[in-house]
């Protein structure tokens, strides 16, 4: 049976000073939970198992996994197995990203998907900065005085940029314009956003940003606008108790049966559906 980790907001906040914690593990099996906070798992090491909402993956050396609120996992490993790695819990406001970094909203998806998304594998140079960075932040937390939090939440945007970096996960390759529509969608979501507006202001046509970003995306404007605008939505809906129409205006849609007809497209569930997983 699954049992819920309820360190969750302010009390994450309480215990550690800071609105995340690292832990170095190395331990044997663990049994199903899920929690109310998001998780990062760096694995150490090559034995034992990560079972996610059912599937089952070997641990291997430079494994990151990103598990969202409600997602059910636990760690299998045989008697004489110690499984190795650190745990990064974190709550979702240390996922606000300096917007002229100019991270867009792929690496944030996967800690909101209805579906865990498989481990990405980083090369031996990323995880080697990836552990060291999640050292510095348990440094950090652990600390406590004035300014560990802000030095940590910096730290942790950094464990979360090598970590985008595979597979350029982050967008930091995107022409400049596309980047600088993405940080226009970022910030204005939530209001109407229509794509010529987003295509003026970063000076080019609205044909010629369509363009450049089926290029660079592989979606159109509005696609991506749903997909932020979707985001938001799965993390209000998993992290607070507001009625489901008073979260769809919240994260910029105007129609009910539009809001659940995309919602459903992109998880296979309706917004009260996805909510119940929690």
């Amino acid at each position: 049976m699954a049992y819920v980790t309820t360190l969750a907001g302010a009390p994450l906040q309480k215990r550690f000073g800071v609105p995340l914690h690292v832990a170095h593990y190395r331990s044997g099996s663990f049994r199903t939970h899920y929690h109310r906070f998001l998780e990062l798992i760096v694995v150490n090491g090559d034995y034992g198992h990560n079972v996610i909402a059912g599937r089952r993956t070997a641990f291997r050396r430079g494994q990151v996994y990103r598990l969202g609120t409600f997602h059910p996992h636990r760690i299998e490993a045989s008697p004489d197995e110690v499984c190795d790695y650190y745990n990064v819990t974190f709550l979702p406001e240390c996922l606000s990203i300096p917007d002229r970094l100019g991270v867009d909203d792929r690496l944030l998806e996967p800690f909101y998907s209805a579906t865990p998304t498989a481990p990405i594998v980083l090369s031996d140079l990323e995880y080697e900065r990836a552990t060291a960075l999640c050292r510095s932040i348990a440094h950090e937390v652990e600390q406590g005085d004035p300014f560990s939090p802000a030095i940590a939440v910096h730290l942790f945007h950094a464990l979360l940029l090598v970590i985008a970096r595979h597979g350029d996960a982050g967008g930091l390759q995107t022409d400049a314009r596309v980047r600088a529509a993405l940080r226009l969608i970022a910030e204005r979501f939530d209001e109407p956003l229509p794509s010529r507006e987003v295509a003026q202001a970063v000076g080019v046509s609205p044909a010629r940003l369509a363009q450049l970003f089926r290029s660079h995306t592989g979606a159109t404007i509005r696609q991506t606008i749903n997909r932020r605008r979707l985001t938001e939505a799965k993390r209000l809906l998993a992290t607070t108790d507001e009625p489901i129409t008073t979260i769809l205006h919240q994260s910029g849609f105007a129609d009910v049966s539009y809001f659940n007809r995309v919602f459903r497209a992109d998880t296979g569930l309706t917004p009260r559906e996805y909510r119940r997983r929690r």
